[in-house]
């Protein structure tokens, strides 16, 4: 007398084998079950799994950087951009715009997570680029972009020399960015404009 489960497990047996049963059938069909039960142990045995559990459901992705990681990525792109300004040497007068690049290292994995709401486009495959207004950097960066002052220039006149006039603070307009998957590159063109600007200050002399 079969057991109940024991006997549902021959039946299948019995229908897997071709019709009508040699010597030869038979011996396929069982070889094929042997191989077939090893290859099941063996992948369950590379997975530290016990016999009969199931491989364990992937990881989901991930969604959002480490506060960490995210803070670092930002500071390089800032560091970067004074460095950028600083070596340039302008002579800043009230209501300058001008653009100037930061850039930082990125893993292609992490970039997708950095500005979340910031629409991507995709380019030649290796190239993303994107665009952000002044809300936009403001909410990403934080107070990453706040108090980055320049020393301001008068603007003279006929022949006379220019004086400074004091500091100003940057606003922080606009940036036009890309990442390159071939070097794992960030780069931000940042648009920026120098606050001030009256007659007694930063105007002509």
């Amino acid at each position: 007398m079969f057991v109940s489960g024991k006997e549902t497990e021959a039946k299948k047996a019995w229908a897997a084998i071709t019709k009508p049963v040699t010597e030869e059938s038979f011996v396929a069909w069982y070889c094929g079950l042997v191989q077939s039960d090893k290859v099941t142990k063996a992948s369950a045995k590379k997975q530290g799994l016990l016999p009969g559990a199931s491989a364990p459901a992937p990881a989901p992705a991930a969604t959002t950087l480490p506060k960490g990681k995210r803070s670092a990525l930002l500071k390089g792109v800032v560091t970067s951009f004074k460095g950028a300004m600083k070596s340039k040497k302008t002579n800043w007068h009230c209501g300058d715009v001008l653009s100037f690049s930061g850039s930082t290292v990125c893993d292609v994995a992490d970039f997708p997570l950095l500005f979340p709401g910031v629409a991507l486009s995709q380019g030649g495959g290796v190239l993303t680029t994107f665009k952000m207004d002044a809300e936009q950097l403001s909410t990403h960066f934080a107070g990453l972009l706040k108090g980055v002052k320049v020393t301001t220039w008068s603007q003279p006149r006929s022949f006379r020399k220019a004086h400074r006039t004091g500091s100003q603070e940057l606003s922080f307009l606009s940036a036009e960015g890309k990442f390159s998957k071939s070097t794992s590159t960030l780069s931000l063109k940042l648009m920026v404009e120098c606050g001030g600007g009256d007659e007694y200050g930063c105007g002509f002399w």
